[in-house]
């Protein structure tokens, strides 16, 4: 899991917000915060670059990077209750995808995939990072998203 760090001014508004919704307002609130994050996640796959505006590597087979399938992009979804919200995947290769890494062959026979229609046998790869989330390295918020937010979360502190 990772901790967003850095939101302060979003807890606040949260926690004005907290006193003024009942219990059922409030998880709806929180699932707005979370589809506002979703938003970005996606907006981020569609840009093929990372919330802070880095473009990602591009991948060495056709089409957009990390859509090959759509299956990372789709599988986003977002659990809020009345003082969390969470956005994530279950995908176990997605962590690879946003912080990079290396893949080692478990045996001799090594990694075997297709690469410009041809395939190809290595025993690792580097997979460059490519930050779909919209935080940083060290946990904090993408400026707009942070933006996005408080900004939903005043307009309903005006109703």
């Amino acid at each position: 899991m990772i901790q967003v760090i850095g939101i302060e001014e979003i807890e606040n508004a949260l926690q004005a917000l907290s006193k003024k919704l009942s219990g059922t307002h409030m998880q709806q609130t929180m699932q707005t915060v979370g589809e506002i994050v979703k938003f970005d996640i996606e907006e981020n796959f569609e840009n093929e670059s990372s919330s802070f505006g880095v473009m990602w590597k591009k991948s060495h087979r056709a089409g957009k990077t990390l859509s090959d399938s759509g299956r990372l992009n789709s599988s986003f979804s977002i659990n809020a209750t009345v003082s969390r919200v969470e956005v994530g995947t279950n995908l176990e290769y997605a962590p690879i995808h946003q912080f990079g890494g290396i893949i080692k062959a478990k045996t001799d026979k090594g990694l075997r995939f297709k690469v410009n229609g041809k395939f190809a046998r290595k025993q690792s790869v580097i997979i460059p990072a490519r930050p779909f989330l919209p935080i940083d390295k060290s946990g904090n918020l993408a400026p707009k998203t942070q933006e996005s937010i408080l900004k939903k979360l005043q307009e309903l502190m005006t109703l």
